[in-house]
């Protein structure tokens, strides 16, 4: 149930923050502007799994952990993340929050010019 509930916030956020245009295959991402939102959430949505890994992991120790996180985050013009902040917490766990951002320091973006953007993630058991 919590791994659903999760699934459904993230995707309310990757819905709200997209164009309202049909999202991009992977392949497509070369073809539009790669900082586009919903190339951005093309990316999240294929990591999606190594964040639910993560939070369930930490539910094992923290049920209650909930609230919004969210980043600053910026990339190279390779795709790399260069930096990643957290610039909002409500989870009431640092640790956790900074264990949230060295997973999306290992996304892999698509090559563009160098890009910052803020990304929300809500979390609920």
């Amino acid at each position: 149930m919590k791994k659903i509930l999760l699934l459904v916030i993230i995707q309310f956020f990757i819905t709200a923050c997209a164009n309202q245009s049909s999202h991009l295959a992977d392949n497509e991402c070369a073809n539009v502007e790669p900082r586009s939102s919903e190339c951005i959430q093309l990316v999240f949505s294929k990591n999606e799994s190594k964040i639910l890994t993560l939070y369930d992991k930490e539910l094992n120790h923290e049920p209650g952990l909930r609230g919004r996180v969210v980043f600053n985050i910026h990339l190279d013009s390779n795709g790399n993340v260069n930096q990643v902040f957290v610039t909002e917490n409500e989870s009431n766990s640092v640790h956790f929050a900074n264990k949230l951002a060295d997973v999306i320091k290992q996304f892999k973006f698509y090559e563009g010019v160098e890009y910052s953007f803020s990304y929300p993630l809500e979390l609920a058991p």
